[in-house]
């Protein structure tokens, strides 16, 4: 099989990635790559005990697919299931343990099919779900073995879209396994097209941990900070809301723009910025691990992606309470519900966008109520705890071999 430099095989680059240096030769398995270092009960029938797979599982990755892998396995142990989390190793100094989950980290070069399959069957005595979050080759590797041990396979597909290079053995894996979760409509229609049974397509969700809102008497009098979270990539929107924000300044006063990340975009858009006389109203910012005390300070959200699956960056400004304008893509409207039905616009299209945003900067009361209401629905909906309970419910169900309603409708 092919693969990528890093070993991930990523068919969808939606990671922000903090490189480190190569695994020494002699390493060849982790100290802890005996499952005893985990449990060593033998699991009961019908309790879910889980080996998480992601291909970058924290740290030094903290792309969103990683983030949610971490989120959930930390979720489910506070839910009293055994998990234990199998990665690739990216540099010396990759803890064997993170906030309470074991992570058994293996070479990323040659021998890691190796390693992943006697991981597998090293733990297989005492696990029985295998969730996959890494919609790669290596990821369709771990789930053809894990299914040939006799695990149960939930894989999850976060923003792939099926192309020429997912052939016929990429189908047929897929097709085997138990669940394929999927977060938005799109892509659950997608996949039946190519022929994946409907009742293996798990429409599922990715979870935040809800936050404590601002309270809105707590914001000093400044401009309305309007805030961009993400990568400087094409597919993230981001000229279109520089595009956006030159209309703005035209038809709307007592705002600033702070887009904060990183990307191959990012002198392009510094240039744009001052070629456009945006210096007073837009900045660029670095990328910062912790989000939460930037969104804190947001009043609005801007999410313009033109490709996106379910946003972390939507439910991060949710679990404050930051009201969203995002574009017509993904899981957006599942996420926003009615509440954000006027602020969800097509992407790619400036005047739209420029008016979504320059309806909240110029209506406070508005921000309050739609905050308000995003923030009481990433509670209900989208907290950590509740997909956690969701998936071992989905966990229980598929050991039991039983028909599995989906995740509640959103």
């Amino acid at each position: 099989m092919g693969s990528s430099a890093d070993g991930a095989d990523h068919l969808d680059n939606q990671n922000v990635i903090i490189a480190g240096p190569s695994t020494p030769a002699s390493v060849a398995e982790p100290p802890n790559a005996d499952p005893a270092a985990f449990h060593t009960a033998s699991p009961s029938g019908l309790e879910p005990r889980v080996v998480m797979f992601d291909a970058r599982y924290p740290p030094p990755f903290t792309g969103g697919k990683e983030r949610q892998a971490h989120l959930l396995a930390c979720a489910l142990r506070d839910l009293s299931v055994a998990v234990r989390a199998v990665t690739l190793r990216y540099g010396r100094q990759q803890p064997d343990e993170l906030d309470g989950v074991a992570v058994a980290r293996f070479p990323n070069d040659i021998r890691r099919f190796h390693c992943i399959a006697i991981q597998l069957l090293r733990c297989r005595a005492s696990s029985n779900i295998c969730h996959v979050h890494t919609p790669s080759w290596i990821g369709i590797y771990t789930g053809i073995v894990a299914r040939a041990l006799g695990y149960k396979v939930i894989f999850k597909i976060p923003n792939v879209q099926l192309s020429t290079r997912h052939g016929r053995l990429w189908r047929a894996a897929l097709r085997s396994f138990d669940w394929l979760v999927v977060l938005d409509e799109s892509t659950r229609q997608e996949y039946e097209a190519a022929g994946i049974d409907p009742e293996r397509i798990f429409l599922g969700t990715n979870g935040v941990v809800v936050q404590e809102r601002r309270n809105p008497s707590d914001r000093p009098v400044r401009p309305v900070e309007v805030l961009y979270l993400g990568r400087f990539v094409a597919q993230k929107g981001c000229r279109q809301l520089l595009a956006a924000a030159r209309l703005l300044g035209q038809q709307a006063v007592g705002w600033h723009l702070t887009l904060m990340g990183s990307g191959p975009l990012q002198e392009e858009l510094r240039a744009t910025i001052e070629a456009s006389g945006l210096t007073k109203l837009v900045a660029l910012a670095p990328w910062q691990e912790d989000v939460y005390p930037v969104l804190r300070r947001a009043d609005i959200m801007v999410v313009p992606s033109e490709r996106e699956g379910m946003s972390n960056a939507i439910l991060e400004a949710m679990s404050v309470g930051v009201p969203v304008v995002a574009t017509d893509v993904g899981a957006a409207r599942r996420l926003l519900g009615n509440e954000g039905n006027r602020f969800i616009v097509a992407p790619n299209d400036t005047a739209p966008l420029c008016e979504a945003i320059r309806a909240l900067v110029c209506d406070p009361s508005a921000r309050e109520e739609y905050g308000a209401a995003l923030h009481a629905r990433a509670k209900r909906l989208f907290d950590i705890q509740v997909v956690a309970r969701e998936y071992k419910r989905l966990y229980e169900r598929t050991l039991k071999s039983a028909s599995v309603d989906a995740f509640e409708q959103v």
